[in-house]
């Protein structure tokens, strides 16, 4: 933790002393520390408009509570919609734990979102979003853990921040509680807005892509390539009612590999992979 520390000194915005708040990784020397100050930089960072987004999955297939040397597998999904050309972009998570009783001298009790590990270390995964078609990058990794229903407070922070200058474009959470059940099984429960499952996989040439829509809203649907680019768009931003729903695409045409089904939506964004065998 203490090389995490270390990098806002580097960039240039130290921690004077404590307390000491970012906001989105930025802080602008001179600033005095109030609650108005950081509601007036929250407001503003709110404001902002940002063209990354990021999805995660978390899954871990069957193990049973208590198990050790069990492991939590992520996949997570950085897409823009626009050029960004710095090259400074990384991927960082961070697992933290939240319900921890502590008597603080500040007098709080109860912290929340403690940060417990950093994946994969404090430098991160480079984010290559300069290219106009390489504009989706998916990353997979696991982490060890022991499946305890101690886990029920533990969840992991996906952030896409710029090196160079701290700004953090992009952050996402994903619980641990989901994976935990009273049958001491790990489970997923099923999201309002989701993007549901792609049959057959591996296919060749068709497959069919359902999804679920928590509200009436237009959706769009779209085919990435491995190397992130745009190939095919399914649905364009067309309205769909509320409910269960299924699409189809034909890959005649397009040559064997791994491809991705973009779902992108009011609620959010989802991603799948599919592989199509010729």
């Amino acid at each position: 933790m203490a090389s995490r520390l270390n990098f806002y000194p580097s960039i240039g915005l130290p921690f004077t002393g404590y307390p000491t708040c970012y906001v989105d990784g930025l802080r602008e020397p001179p600033w005095v520390y109030s609650v108005s100050n950081i509601t007036n930089e929250i407001n503003n960072r709110l404001a902002v408009d940002t063209p990354i987004s990021i999805s995660t999955e978390l899954s871990a297939g069957t193990a049973k509570l208590n198990q050790t040397n069990s492991a939590i597998n992520y996949s997570t999904n950085v897409s823009s919609e626009s050029v960004i050309a710095s090259n400074n972009l990384k991927l960082i998570a961070f697992v933290t734990e939240s319900a921890i009783n502590h008597s603080a001298p500040n007098g709080l009790q109860i912290h929340n979102h403690i940060v417990r590990d950093i994946v994969p270390d404090e430098n991160g995964i480079a984010v290559d979003l300069s290219n106009a078609n390489n504009l989706l990058q998916v990353f997979e990794g696991s982490i060890d853990v022991t499946l305890t229903n101690e886990l029920a407070n533990h969840s992991m922070v996906f952030v896409v921040q710029d090196f160079g200058t701290g700004e953090v474009y992009q952050a996402v959470e994903a619980n641990f509680d989901q994976y935990l059940d009273t049958e001491d099984e790990i489970t997923g429960s099923p999201a309002d807005f989701s993007l549901d499952n792609v049959y057959p996989n591996p296919f060749n040439p068709v497959t069919n892509i359902s999804f679920s829509i928590k509200d009436n809203s237009p959706i769009s649907l779209e085919v990435y390539s491995l190397s992130g680019k745009k190939i095919a768009t399914i649905v364009d931003n067309e309205m769909f009612q509320q409910g269960n729903h299924t699409a189809q695409w034909n890959a005649a045409g397009h040559p064997s590999g791994t491809y991705f089904f973009k779902l992108s939506s009011a609620n959010g964004i989802k991603i799948k992979k599919a592989i199509l065998l010729k």
